[in-house]
């Protein structure tokens, strides 16, 4: 028989070393052993959660534990498989994404106990059945590493969704009345648009993604190391403002770009313009060839004469 759930006022002292845990409501935790763990079974160590770990510096608590749910056994390893799933949470396929993430990704420290708490089993579903629709839009599932059928019932410790409810959009209609940014809506004739539209931009380029954030209403793409660039000869473009290695998509929120949406291993290569001070994106695809051969196609690019 599960054990009852117990009264909030026996959790206070773990409540009191979350204060800025304004989220979790008191009353909606409810206690487990803690002797299941996702991740590796490494000691672990509760860590301040960085702002250079986008997904989750605002999620409401400051301090995580390490390795996470998923194994990540140091900052930089989370930070670099977390940045890929911001794009999830813009998506607003439920209200409480950033929160499942983070129960992964930075899982909130308790120095009373010696493991990670994970998400409740309801919540890993709710957030499931919400954004599962959208990711298998863009050819990903839902990932193994989430089974919801892993994490505890409501009866034990475990975070579960806001007092708030659900969005009431199907993740599946978000998808049909999502719009395609015109940058990342080439189709199956990437190389063939972008050659033909090599002229009319500033310069051509390849990265890795590092991570992609919304900031205001348009989008904020980061390489992971350094962007590779072909400078058109005859553009203006100000030196070192690509090397910097961010980019824009001006007005990003309000649309969905399948190259920034999930963890792509391989390198993405588009062509880009300055508008002010920064460079953005004109048109961005996957380069799901062999890497070596990015080289030739910007070679390729160079050799193509613009008229002024």
């Amino acid at each position: 028989m599960a054990s009852p759930v117990l009264p909030y006022w026996t959790l206070l002292p773990y409540w009191t070393l979350l204060p800025c845990w304004t989220r979790l409501p008191l009353g909606t935790l409810s206690l487990a052993d803690s002797s299941f763990q996702l991740g590796s079974r490494r000691s672990s160590a509760c860590k301040p959660i960085p702002s250079t770990l986008t997904l989750c510096h605002d999620v409401g608590y400051k301090e995580m534990r390490l390795p996470n749910l998923l194994g990540h056994g140091t900052m930089r390893e989370a930070q670099q498989q977390s940045g890929p799933w911001a794009p999830l949470v813009s998506k607003g396929c439920h209200r409480d994404t950033q929160r499942f993430l983070c129960s992964l990704f930075a899982p909130v420290c308790l120095p009373e106990l010696a493991e990670p708490v994970r998400p409740c089993r309801r919540f890993c579903e709710a957030v499931r059945d919400g954004c599962g629709p959208v990711m298998s839009a863009f050819g990903f599932p839902w990932p193994h590493v989430f089974n919801c059928s892993l994490f505890p019932g409501d009866t034990r410790l475990c975070v579960p969704a806001s007092a708030a409810e659900p969005l009431s959009h199907e993740g599946s209609r978000l998808v049909a009345e999502a719009t395609i940014c015109d940058a990342c809506n080439l189709g199956d004739d990437g190389e063939k648009v972008i050659r033909s539209s090599y002229c009319k931009t500033h310069f051509a380029f390849s990265f890795k993604l590092g991570e992609s954030s919304v900031v205001g209403e348009d989008r904020r793409v980061v390489a992971s190391g350094r962007i590779k660039v072909l400078l058109r000869r005859g553009a203006f473009t100000p030196q070192g403002a690509v090397a910097q290695g961010t980019l824009w998509l001006p007005q990003g929120r309000s649309c969905t770009c399948e190259p920034l949406e999930r963890p792509f291993l391989g390198p993405l290569v588009g062509l880009g313009s300055i508008d002010g001070d920064r460079p953005v994106f004109a048109a961005l695809m996957k380069w799901t060839g062999a890497e070596r051969k990015i080289k030739k196609f910007l070679r390729g690019l160079q050799r193509t004469k613009c008229s002024h």
